[in-house]
């Protein structure tokens, strides 16, 4: 990074040292050009006071040769000046685009640094060395802030061989994990002072050893081994099994002490050591760990309860094998009776072509009207869409549609079949649907909307935008008007309307000031960079309001409504979702965040359990309740 940091001040450096040489020569020319002019106002001079004739025959001609040649040298030194602007003009460009690309790479080298980062966080977080590494409690207050290590109960009987005595100093010191162990252990490379007290250590082992093989045998439990200095004793394992057994408790790759066994004939003590453990029974639930001077801490308790969860996560996947299953229709909807096609706006009349019933309205809104119509040619059921667009700004906006679906090319995604223009309006072509919106079968007094039925709906939105988003196009107008039905007896929708839909180019910062109130994402309203996860937002209010039936944000007027989407004011204790599954709370409240950086994509919703789980699936498909926002709806009606 420092490298691409200074080839870009390098690069800047040399433009700068252009524009200086550009500002040189202009100002030379400069000079030149108040040359001319001082020598023309002496010609001008000279012809008003010599006579007639003798101005006729001598002035003008060295006035003449003298103007040429100041002409000449000036539009010479113009065009040389000219030449090396363009040089250094094309120069600057193609600077400029180096230093573009090498901050695109910059970007990207951070963002996968910051992953790799995250990656390693989470694998050390998870290792199983880690977890034997903090087990150990915290610094003990008692023992004059050595630390010690706490053993398992079902080793009591292997660390009864491990004891302390005291040293010359009286203080108690705590005794070493057993020379046999060191080899088994991975430990960094020691100071020289620490190599020095090892060795001095190891010696004393080996001949304290020695001594204690020769001398009197006394029992496991009992032999201790005793140095000169008095710094610390060391045990011997009686056995393999002994040895595997501390190597567990001391795999953390550090040298731990063991915890010393009070004296029975210390009563003072001893209360005073309980006391001390029981203040510190609530710090040894945290364990430290410093590297490169950097100090992380770890909720032990807390981790040790995500594992159970883990564990229970993976009992419960094996009783999920068990659990019957139910698979949700996921085949798209019928595709358009015609291929995707290249359209552009055609100069002509449309009814040469196709005949359109004006009395048939199929829907409208602030573009205009959307009738029925049947292709001449091929009897092929159409829609026209007509928008009134007289000045050329307008007929700019519909032209930016036509583009938009040029690109497009989705089963959930209508498709455009031919356009016409004339002096004053735009009428699209489109695949005919004929089931509805959507919005109709929210408030569908006689439609019953089950909670599976929503969950296929919201998964074919998610499958709609994935293509949307993959083509780099937003939508930024998603609301149940614009979702149509194929038919009113599937639950088969297109997404339509693309009038207010942009290319997304994510190095030219978008901003928009324009969509339907109560769909607006907190960006739009601020004014800020719009992206992806703008319509994701749309996502969660269409989500919301086909489990309940209500405007999450929705107030008295329109500015009431953006208020509370500032204020992001939603909730779930509303009466309609009692019988929601917590699957589907989750997911609106993964989509309804204020940050749009911590907003679900549309990849990551289609993987989310709500709309993923076969499962969760098959609970939703046997349960009786509906999802509706009306409750008198889910109340049979009493006999009259």
């Amino acid at each position: 990074m420092s490298y691409l940091m200074k080839t870009a001040m390098q690069g800047q450096r040399v433009d700068n040292a252009g524009f200086d040489l550009i500002q040189n020569r202009i100002e030379s020319l400069s000079g030149k050009m108040d040359t001319l002019i001082n020598l023309q106002e002496k010609v001008l001079s000279r012809l008003d006071a010599e006579p007639v004739g003798t101005a006729k025959e001598e002035n003008p001609k060295v006035s003449k040769e003298e103007i040429l040649v100041s002409r000449g040298e000036v539009g010479q030194d113009v065009k040389e000046i000219y030449q090396e602007m363009s040089t250094i003009m094309s120069a600057v460009n193609q600077r400029s685009e180096m230093q573009a690309l090498k901050l695109e790479g910059m970007e990207k080298l951070v963002l996968s640094m910051q992953q790799v980062i995250s990656f390693i966080g989470e694998t050390v977080k998870s290792s199983r060395v880690m977890e034997l590494m903090f087990k150990g409690p915290a610094t003990r207050k008692g023992n004059k802030g050595k630390p010690v290590l706490k053993m398992k109960s079902s080793d009591t009987k292997k660390t009864e061989k491990l004891k302390d005595h005291k040293g010359k100093d009286g203080a108690e010191k705590p005794c070493l994990i057993p020379k046999g162990l060191k080899g088994q252990m991975k430990m960094k490379p020691p100071d020289t002072s620490e190599e020095e007290e090892v060795q001095k250590i190891e010696a004393e082992e080996e001949s304290t050893t020695e001594d204690a093989s020769e001398g009197s045998e006394l029992p496991d439990n009992q032999k201790e081994q005793t140095n000169a200095s008095g710094d610390c004793d060391v045990a011997s394992p009686s056995s393999e099994d002994d040895v595997d057994q501390i190597v567990e408790l001391n795999i953390a790759e550090e040298l731990v002490v063991v915890e010393e066994t009070p004296k029975p004939d210390e009563e003072e003590e001893d209360n005073k050591e309980a006391k001390e453990e029981d203040e510190q029974e609530e710090s040894e639930d945290w364990a430290v760990f410093r590297a490169d001077g950097v100090e992380f801490q770890f909720d032990l308790k807390e981790r040790l309860e995500r594992e159970k969860e883990t564990r229970g996560e993976n009992e419960g996947q094996k009783e999920k094998e068990h659990v019957q299953q139910y698979h949700i229709d996921t085949a798209p909807p019928p595709a358009a009776p015609f291929s995707h096609r290249i359209v552009s706006a055609k100069p002509n009349q449309i009814s040469n072509f196709y005949t359109i019933n004006w009395q048939e309205v199929l829907g409208g809104g602030r573009f205009g009207q959307v009738h029925k119509c049947v292709e001449n040619s091929s009897g092929l059921t159409l829609a026209a869409k007509v928008i009134k667009a007289r000045a050329q700004k307008e007929k700019e906006v519909v032209k930016n549609e036509i583009q938009v679906m040029n690109n497009l090319d989705h089963a959930n995604l209508i498709q455009l079949y031919a356009a016409y223009e004339s002096r004053n309006d735009i009428i699209l072509v489109l695949e005919y649907v004929g089931g509805g919106e959507l919005f109709n079968r929210i408030i569908d007094e006689n439609y019953t909307l089950m909670e599976l039925d929503a969950v296929v709906f919201i998964r074919q939105i998610c499958e709609g935008l994935q293509h949307m988003h993959k083509m780099y196009i937003l939508h930024l107008d998603l609301k149940p008007e614009n979702i149509l039905c194929v038919s009113r007896v599937t639950n088969k929708i297109k997404i339509i309307d693309f009038g207010l839909a942009r290319i997304y180019k994510p190095r030219e910062k978008l901003r928009v000031n324009f969509g339907t109130p109560e769909f607006l994402a907190p960006e739009v309203i601020n004014y800020d960079f719009v992206s992806f996860n703008t319509d994701m937002w749309s996502l969660g209010v269409i989500t919301y309001m086909l489990l309940s039936g209500l405007c999450p944000f929705l107030g008295d007027d329109d500015n009431e409504t953006l208020n509370n989407i500032l204020a992001c004011q939603w909730n779930l204790e509303e009466q309609e979702f009692v019988d929601t599954s917590e699957e589907a709370k989750d997911f609106i409240s993964r989509l309804l965040v204020v940050n749009k950086s911590w907003r679900m994509g549309a990849s990551e919703a289609l993987r989310h359990p709500w709309l993923s789980d076969p499962v969760l699936h098959h609970k939703l498909n046997t349960k009786k309740t509906m999802c509706r926002s009306r409750r008198s709806s889910c109340v049979p009606p009493t006999d009259s």
